[in-house]
């Protein structure tokens, strides 16, 4: 099963650690097959907090894909290219531990992960706006309860059921077990 994965921008937050005003920029992962999402809360877009992220999902899934679609992240994609991306060696040392396949998007082809797309914008409208968080911390666990939680913007009325109901029924067959990543 594939999972779609961008950085998107939320807004500010006082970093409680030196009282600093930062960015907030969140890492979204939306399950292919059932637009289950999760998010992952970061200072910074580096391979280190990409990294954390992904740990952050497998466990949130309960599993990891087997293929991810990232937008052309600059810890995930040192050379984009349509036929031949050239990988960070970070990452590609990290995919090969955890076992996925990694098949960027196309540069300027949002067409290419559709889903991840439309929810960045999800994300910051019904989560962060006219949230006031006092920690990165905080926002992270309010975020997780959210997704844990969410109505999705596109129910999936054909399969009557959510995307979190979808991607429980179908995670046994698509993921692999996190094991000691």
């Amino acid at each position: 099963m594939e999972c779609q994965i961008d950085f998107g921008y939320l807004g500010m937050l006082t970093d409680a650690a030196d009282g600093r005003r930062r960015k907030v920029h969140a890492l979204i992962f939306t399950a292919v097959y059932s637009r289950h999402m999760f998010v992952w809360l970061s200072y910074s877009q580096t391979l280190a907090a990409v990294i954390a992220g992904c740990q952050a999902a497998w466990g949130f899934f309960g599993g990891v894909f087997a293929v991810l679609i990232p937008d052309n992240l600059k810890p995930v994609i040192a050379a984009a290219d349509a036929v031949n991306p050239q990988f960070t060696r970070g990452w590609l040392d990290y995919a090969g531990h955890a076992g996925f396949l990694t098949d960027p998007a196309r540069v300027r082809s949002p067409k290419d992960k559709p889903r991840v797309e439309r929810t960045v914008q999800y994300v910051r409208r019904n989560f962060w706006d006219g949230e006031t968080f006092t920690s990165l911390e905080q926002a992270q666990q309010a975020v997780m309860t959210w997704c844990a939680h969410c109505r999705y913007p596109h129910p999936r009325h054909h399969l009557r059921t959510s995307p979190g109901g979808v991607h429980r029924r179908r995670t046994t067959d698509a993921t692999h077990g996190a094991g000691d990543l």
